[in-house]
């Protein structure tokens, strides 16, 4: 369909497309409606709306106590209006400037020497709105156990100090040894 040259699908909304998710995933429109915080009337003409752009019906409408069905149209369509809603909301986070991240690094002096530089200058080019907080503490079991797990006869043969992807395979391959890492009882 179009309107004066422009395509009707252009004049579907977010909140039409919300509708048919919360629809789809409550099975009523009560139930959509509470979960949307709208009224079952404001639901119904969300989906109306929607319906009239695609031109076609989207939803079986149930009977007394039937659950609500998607028709094969509105399966196709919920496809997606998934997509868009997780484009939407990855689009949200990269232009969400206010929400800075943090991260906080618990650290012993070699590894803040050694290999934090090669990782930070990574980070920051990769994700430049992440916080790091370095914390040295040389007491901390858990990092003393650390440190005992790599040194140079137990580092895994791929472990190379000078590249991040390596640290962080030699970081992965410690975690999977939770025995050489547990708390002290």
């Amino acid at each position: 369909m179009t309107e004066g040259g422009r395509s009707a699908w252009q004049g579907i909304e977010v909140r039409h497309l919300a509708a048919l998710l919360a629809l789809a995933e409550e099975s009523s429109f009560n139930r959509a409606a509470r979960r949307l915080g709208y009224s079952q009337p404001a639901v119904s003409q969300q989906l109306a709306a929607l319906e009239r752009i695609v031109g076609r019906q989207l939803v079986n409408r149930p009977r007394a106590s039937q659950p609500l069905s998607l028709t094969d149209a509105g399966e196709r369509l919920l496809v997606h209006a998934r997509a868009i809603q997780t484009n939407l909301a990855l689009a949200e986070a990269d232009l969400d400037t206010t929400a800075a991240a943090h991260l906080r690094i618990g650290t012993y002096q070699t590894i803040a020497a050694h290999l934090l530089p090669h990782v930070l200058r990574e980070l920051s080019e990769t994700a430049p709105g992440v916080d790091v907080v370095l914390t040295d503490t040389p007491g901390d079991e858990r990092l003393v156990s650390f440190r005992s797990a790599f040194r140079e006869s137990s580092r895994p043969k791929h472990w190379r100090r000078t590249t991040t992807s390596s640290c962080c395979r030699a970081i992965r391959s410690a975690h999977h040894r939770p025995s050489r890492f547990a708390s002290p009882s």
